[in-house]
């Protein structure tokens, strides 16, 4: 039986996580917005990491994460995360972070991550009966850093303040995501995917695959930039890459990736990419460099 029919649970699976939505962590669309997804599953990491080894490695529990989005989790609706260890196939030793609304036990969203920490311990799943949760519109290989991009224009990110790192003084998962979150808009935005055409159209521009690594740590008092760019324009799809590093140094910090799809909102269905977006790529120069 695959995994769509039998979600993970007790005797495969490990609680790790549950909580609730929140209205003021959700977007324009009343949809519990993307960096509190990521602060769930980061949470639900240190959790298990900390249950099989007695040590809690913060945001050194994984540095490499890839997340599908399934279904919207709205408030005030409750939430579950259950975690397996991922046997056999391209993913042998990873963990797979299965979130579940709490009420109704449908799938919201998954993470695949490379732990840092032994998961020998953890119940296993084998990769054939995980479809639904395996990178389907994004690479599933690490980020490799990408030194052109430094000819790109850098957006300022911010600085990182002490109440956005954990405990061992890197940032937070959430924070580098919200972070990167805003580049996004204003990439989105230079290409035509505004507001105004959001309110004009009934469609609007959605994340469904995100896998966010990390290359080096981002420590409270520093300044961040984020290089962005679209690498890929498809025909209902587009992918949009992010670099952040440090803004006085260069050091790398985070490589973010973000499989995006155009939904009409009224069907509730992936629609044609416009082909504005295209155009606009290619007249601003906002392809991958290289």
């Amino acid at each position: 039986m695959s995994l769509e029919r039998l979600p993970l649970r007790e005797g495969n699976s490990r609680l790790t996580y549950s909580s609730v939505v929140r209205q003021w962590e959700c977007d324009r669309n009343d949809h519990w917005n993307m960096q509190y997804y990521v602060r769930a599953f980061q949470v639900a990491s240190e959790v298990l990491a900390h249950a099989l080894t007695g040590a809690n490695p913060g945001s050194a529990s994984a540095t490499l994460r890839h997340y599908r989005f399934h279904r919207e989790l709205r408030c005030p609706q409750t939430m579950r995360i259950r975690s397996s260890r991922i046997a056999g196939g391209a993913f042998d030793g990873a963990v797979i972070h299965w979130m579940e609304a709490g009420a109704t036990g449908e799938l919201s969203a998954t993470a695949i991550e490379w732990p840092a920490y032994p998961v020998g311990a953890l119940p296993a799943r084998a990769e054939a009966d995980l479809a639904r949760a395996l990178p389907r519109g994004l690479s599933a290989a690490p980020h490799v850093w990408n030194p052109a991009a430094a000819r790109l224009p850098a957006a300022p990110a911010g600085v990182v303040r002490p109440a956005e790192v954990d405990h061992t003084g890197d940032i937070l998962a959430n924070e580098l995501v919200a972070r990167n979150s805003a580049g996004s808009h204003q990439l989105l935005n230079r290409l035509g995917l505004t507001v105004d055409w959001i309110d004009r159209t009934n469609c609007n521009r959605m994340a469904v695959e995100v896998k966010v690594g990390r290359h080096g740590p981002a420590r409270a008092g520093e300044m961040l930039e984020v290089a962005s760019w679209v690498s890929e324009i498809g025909t209902r799809s587009f992918t949009i890459h992010h670099q952040m590093a440090n803004a006085t140094t260069g050091r790398p910090c985070a490589s973010i990736e973000i499989l995006m799809l155009v939904i009409d909102l009224g069907t509730r269905r992936a629609t044609a990419v416009p082909g504005f977006v295209q155009e606009a790529r290619e007249r601003l120069g906002l392809g991958a460099p290289g």
